[in-house]
């Protein structure tokens, strides 16, 4: 899990707010770059 600076949100880690979709889109976003995170690290097991 990435540090965030402190100041920021502790969600997205974004120093300024976003819109409605860009928040959609970073939180569908973020698990989908977990898992693909989580599936490399297996590959490189």
């Amino acid at each position: 899990v990435p540090t965030q600076p402190a100041g920021q949100p502790p969600v997205y880690g974004q120093p300024t707010p976003t819109p409605v979709p860009v928040s959609g889109a970073a939180r569908f976003g973020a698990p989908i770059a977990v898992v693909a995170g989580l599936v490399m690290a297996a590959f490189a097991l």
